[in-house]
């Protein structure tokens, strides 16, 4: 077999909420098989564009902030999320199929298990209405054929940073998740390429990836504000690892799990923001972020003292 045409898996992992004060911080891994040949999901797929193209054709995948400046950039995220489903799925179901939908993208993603503080009736939210035509993410060298998302609302991001100690190592602990849901997925004898957005700017991955791999032989490429480089071999498997600063603008497939994140991030915050609106009408949404979280904290803050609502439920600490 041409070293080309070797089957290969390709990850790209990225995350929306890291900053916010409020909501739940998204991360996301979506996975394609393919040959050793890098996915270029603008090259290779007609009709994918970037955020700034003015043609706009089928599909854009950018980085969400990208996509998020535009004025239609909440509907591109929904078409790009819909269009990954179809294609894991071979069909997105109806948003009511909840089983289908876990199934294939995981048990987060209509919300986690913290969503349900802020929904007063279970079987209307985190549904998905996109206008646009669904594209098939997929060519003839490769396919998208998994992802997996996790969502970490503020109980469970205070939490894991009371047990780690800072929000970065409870950022780690998120990752580290998705590695191991990694590892169960792949078959014996595939070759693993992961592209990852720095975190943070963090430039040593090394003990964080002895967590997630245990008895496994990572060896440290380069470690480097410009990329950090591992290969992890195991009985079964090699993992190729890259951190990459701005990946989301070089990769497709980390352009696309930051689009994922931040919407299922959106449609979040639009629960959110719901709950409080009906029981305070003149209460003006948010988005999170720092400044405006605390406008918004504390024009709740009667509410939800005379309810005896945790801050912990809402607000993360750092």
């Amino acid at each position: 077999m041409n070293s080309e045409d070797r089957p290969t898996i390709w990850v790209g992992v990225d995350e929306a909420g890291y900053g916010p004060n409020l909501g739940p911080l998204v991360m996301t891994a979506v996975v394609a098989q393919g040959t050793q040949n890098q996915p270029d999901l603008w090259a290779d797929l007609e009709g994918v564009f970037r955020a700034s193209d003015p043609k706009g054709r089928s599909l854009c995948i950018d980085d969400s902030k990208r996509v998020m400046a535009r004025h239609d950039g909440l509907a591109l995220l929904e078409l790009a999320f819909r269009s990954m489903a179809m294609t894991i799925m071979d069909g997105v179901p109806n948003p009511f199929d909840r089983e289908s939908w876990i199934s294939a993208l995981g048990p987060d993603i209509f919300g986690g298990e913290e969503m349900p503080h802020w929904v007063d009736d279970s079987s209307d939210y985190m549904l998905f209405h996109s206008s646009g035509e669904a594209v098939n993410l997929a060519c003839q060298s490769w396919r998208i054929l998994a992802a997996q998302v996790k969502v970490i609302g503020p109980q469970r991001f205070n939490q894991l940073i009371e047990e780690r100690g800072n929000k970065a190592s409870a950022h780690s602990v998120v990752f580290i998740e998705l590695l191991r849901w990694l590892q169960s997925l792949v078959e014996p004898g595939e070759e693993i390429c992961l592209i990852s957005d720095k975190h943070g700017g963090r430039h040593f991955y090394a003990p964080l990836l002895t967590e997630a791999f245990p008895e496994s032989w990572i060896q440290k490429i380069q470690e480097g504000p410009a990329l950090s480089h591992y290969k992890i071999t195991n009985k079964q498997n090699t993992y190729e690892l890259k951190f990459r600063p701005r990946a989301d603008s070089e990769s497709g497939l980390v352009a696309l799990a930051s689009m994922v994140s931040k919407f299922l991030r959106e449609k979040w915050m639009d629960q959110f923001n719901a709950w409080f609106a009906r029981r305070l009408p003149d209460l003006k949404p948010t988005a999170g972020y720092p400044m405006d979280a605390k406008r918004f904290a504390a024009e709740i803050a009667q509410y939800c003292e005379e309810h005896k609502i945790s801050t912990d439920t809402f607000w993360r600490r750092k």
